[in-house]
């Protein structure tokens, strides 16, 4: 059993496992469900939006799944073909089974949606599921930011599309969801529902462990920066040492550092001149030698023209 535990600072997160109690999804601090569904069709139950208004430029004030009001909103900006209240997604790769109904888009067409007021210091996590309406192959493109995912939509009992690390722009994240229509064999594409995993962060005390091991892990300078910058950091417990950067969109972009190190600090630096300029996240992760440890911390990072 693991105990997660973060410590809050400004563009900064440290998690700390412990083998000591808790799951690993209690990192978790906020879910929100939408079930894309219909006047009349199938409930997803308090802990999911209903979001029944499938015409164009159409918003809809969001609950987490606790059932508590958010600043969250959904945002349609365009029309959708048709909406169906049988042959959801029910048995499949559905974190509950809920949701019977699902929204449909013919070819040549693109759908953008948005959703709206998030959290500027937090990650997210996004999960799309598309149907089990009838047979054949029907397959939908997701795109966020330069970031695309395609899945089966279509009779569809394990696939989702999904986008880990996305940062909101100005508090938005807007998809476009559209058919593929070089991979499907008709002429209709599928969105049953969407959950968005909010990753924060928090403060909690570090018990039994040497806070100071485990303060200041991780800093860049420049920064923002042009060309290279310098990256310094803590290795608070001897183990396996990785160091990656990745988009907006979540996409790894770089492994800096991928070995064993003791405990310590370093440096090094990045030749950054083959990036273009924007937002990314440079994430380090550590784990002991005796498995017993996980650090991880990840610094938001800029480079400018």
């Amino acid at each position: 059993m693991k105990k997660i535990l973060f410590i809050l600072c400004v563009g900064l997160i440290f998690v700390f496992t412990q083998r000591i109690s808790a799951q690993a999804d209690t990192v978790c601090v906020k879910t929100i469900k939408i079930n894309l569904t219909k006047t009349g069709g199938t409930s997803g139950g308090n802990d999911w939006n209903d979001f029944t208004v499938f015409k164009a430029d159409s918003t809809y004030a969001l609950k987490d799944s606790t059932g508590t009001s958010i600043t969250y909103t959904f945002y349609n900006e365009d029309v959708w073909d048709s909406q169906s209240t049988t042959n959801g997604v029910t048995g499949g790769p559905y974190p509950d089974p809920v949701c019977l109904s699902y929204w449909a888009l013919m070819e040549k067409k693109t759908a953008e949606i948005e959703l709206r007021n998030l959290n500027n210091n937090s990650l997210f996590y996004l999960e799309f599921y598309g149907a089990r309406a009838t047979t054949g192959s029907r397959v939908t493109d997701v795109t966020i930011g330069e970031s695309m995912k395609s899945f089966q939509t279509c009779n569809n009992t394990s696939e989702k599309a999904i986008f880990k690390y996305v940062h909101p722009t100005d508090g938005v994240i807007r998809a476009s969801i559209k058919m593929n229509e070089t991979e499907s064999d008709a002429n209709w594409c599928y969105l049953g529902a969407i959950v968005l995993r909010e990753y924060s962060l928090l403060t909690t005390a570090v018990n039994n462990l040497n806070q100071d091991r485990f303060s200041d892990l991780l800093f860049n300078s420049p920064n923002p920066f042009n060309g290279e910058t310098k990256i310094t950091y803590k290795v608070p417990v001897t183990g396996l040492v990785s160091m990656k950067v990745y988009d907006v969109a979540g996409r790894e972009v770089v492994v800096l550092t991928n070995e064993n190190k003791t405990e310590g600090e370093y440096s090094q630096s990045w030749d950054t001149s083959g990036l273009s300029s924007g937002v990314y996240f440079l994430r380090m992760s550590v784990k002991s030698d005796e498995s017993t440890i996980s650090v991880t911390s990840c610094r938001k990072v800029v480079k400018v023209k």
